[in-house]
């Protein structure tokens, strides 16, 4: 673990800046996350610096971390409480600030604040090493099918249940427990935190509502096309030997009337013991508006639901190391109680995957046509071209630059909405999330045998449709989202983690096309407006 500290203060920032140009240049953190970390730094030492009154005289501490790959930095400076963070909301006519703002906005969630000693600390998560997980998750997967091979090999037949029942299950079962503990609430928090930034967003822009709109409805024809297309994937009868064990058998699914009449609970805690997710986006969306509306006498109760958001994000963040644990245990679970022939159905499962990318595109295209009223054509060729930017990223923040850019000069929009509209967008716009839900879903339905009436699939599109809108932005979050999905519609949740093995490639595809829902929604807001310069949009 590499630690470099520094002082700063208004006369050696510049100084502090080249500084730390230097050290995260030696980290090997790319250029565009440098810059993003300066940009962050600089708006917080500054709101920091102007809260105490005498910018002239402030001065912090800058320590710089390295740690497993990730590169954490954490200012501190002593003070009266003041949290530099609430306050990047607001709007200006200034383009240059405004492009500030926007990728400010799109990094709330790598960063931190608190007050301890009398210090206000704010912490920067500068870079997050994305290859860590990926080749966890490989190693992961290698080690429990050798291990799994080995222990069917040598070991007695009548050993190799003991194992699975006393070892590998419960290692599954609570990663999994522990993981669905934290979902829920956590799906809780972030539709609150939407609530109170969309209200902000509503006020100060105009925009606003139009394109929550846009995003929604695009959202509803993504749900409904990708779950007739999910009908025709067949199943994946190789999985079934992995599921036999499932302590919990699918529940019987309930009716329309169940599902219009329980998404109301009886009390305020009843949804949250019983784990009823509908019941809890309930909770949040009513009191979600309440607290948009509450005003200055609601800026104590945004800040808490902010600090909770984060915080679970963060305790979620803590599970998720134990992924590649549960991977292992899958893993060497199929190798010993099962043939390998088992790997064609993973092999099934990352068709499907690659499939969804180009069904993105043939739905934004025809999103485009109807709602943009203007040809596809150039948006397809000049997408592609852009696409290899978020499948080498993996994130949408971070692809969040490169996105304005190619809004702006390849496709015509107005720099100022496309400034808005893209990094409101990034929740609302996770078109390869939704798809690989509704595949999914729909796919395990399917292999276990269970009934899709139309009481299934109208219910199965609400929860499509909702745990889409919620879904962290970590990784693995798509399992996780899955789980969420499962456990509304009577899959057991442990099901989900027969897809972690294959997460990390089909993260790949899901990015570029969540990348590429956002843009789209941008785009037709834009087109609504008369803000698209229809001579750049056609030119190659």
């Amino acid at each position: 673990m590499a630690i470099q500290t520094c002082t700063i203060s208004g006369e050696s920032y510049h100084e502090t800046v080249r500084w730390l140009e230097e050290r995260l240049a030696e980290m090997d953190v790319p250029k565009q996350e440098i810059l993003t970390a300066e940009l962050l730094l600089e708006e917080s030492f500054f709101r920091l610096a102007d809260s105490t009154g005498d910018a002239a005289s402030f001065s912090g501490t800058i320590v710089l971390r390295k740690r497993f790959g990730d590169v954490n930095l954490r200012l501190s400076a002593k003070g009266m409480p003041y949290n530099p963070i609430v306050d990047m909301d607001e709007m200006t006519d200034d383009e240059g600030a405004m492009s500030s703002l926007a990728i400010l906005k799109a990094h709330r969630d790598d960063m931190n604040y608190s007050w301890r000693k009398g210090e206000n600390i704010v912490s920067i998560r500068i870079h997050k090493s994305g290859s860590k997980v990926t080749w966890a998750m490989a190693a992961a997967l290698l080690l429990g099918l050798l291990f799994g091979v080995l222990a069917k090999t040598f070991l007695d037949p009548a050993t190799l249940p003991l194992i699975e029942q006393n070892l590998l299950h419960p290692v599954r079962k609570i990663i999994m427990n522990a993981l669905m503990m934290l979902v829920t609430p956590m799906i809780f928090f972030a539709i609150m935190s939407g609530f109170s930034g969309l209200s902000d967003a509503a006020d100060i822009a105009r925009f606003g509502g139009k394109l929550v709109l846009v995003s929604l409805a695009k959202l509803g024809v993504l749900v409904a096309a990708s779950m007739a297309v999910g009908m025709g994937l067949g199943d994946v009868p190789e999985l079934l030997p992995m599921l036999q064990d499932s302590t919990e058998p699918p529940s019987a699914f309930f009716s329309v009337t169940d599902l219009l009449v329980g998404i109301v609970p009886g009390n305020l805690l009843s949804a949250f013991f019983n784990n009823n997710l509908l019941q809890v986006l309930f909770h949040a969306c009513f009191f979600g508006v309440l607290l948009a509306k509450s005003g200055e006498r609601g800026v104590w109760g945004r800040e808490c639901v902010a600090f909770f958001h984060h915080f679970l994000t963060d305790a979620l963040g803590v599970v998720l190391p134990f992924m590649p644990l549960m991977v292992a245990a899958s893993m060497m679970k199929l190798a010993m109680m099962t043939e390998l022939s088992v790997l064609v159905g993973y092999g099934k499962i990352l068709i499907v995957t690659v499939i969804a990318f180009p069904l993105c595109l043939l739905i934004s295209s025809f999103c485009v046509m109807v709602g943009g009223r203007i040809s596809p054509i150039p948006f397809l060729k000049k997408y592609m071209k852009f696409t290899i930017i978020p499948f080498s990223l993996q994130s949408s923040s971070a692809c969040l630059p490169h996105t304005l850019k190619f809004c702006a000069e390849k496709l015509g929009m107005d720099e100022k909405l496309s400034l808005f509209s893209v990094p409101v967008g990034i929740q609302f716009n996770k078109s390869g999330t939704t798809i690989y839900l509704a595949f999914m879903g729909i796919l395990m339905q399917n292999t276990m045998g269970l009934q899709i009436d139309a009481d299934f699939l109208l219910s199965f599109f609400i929860a499509v449709f909702v745990v889409s809108l919620s879904v962290p932005g970590i990784p693995c979050s798509e399992v996780i989202a899955l789980a969420a999905v499962f456990n509304l519609v009577g899959i057991p949740a442990e099901v989900s983690a027969l897809f972690f093995p294959v997460n990390p490639i089909a993260g790949i595809f899901i990015v570029g096309s969540n990348v590429m829902g956002n843009i789209v929604s941008a785009f037709l807001l834009a087109r609504q407006e008369g803000k698209v310069d229809a001579t750049v949009y056609v030119k190659d």
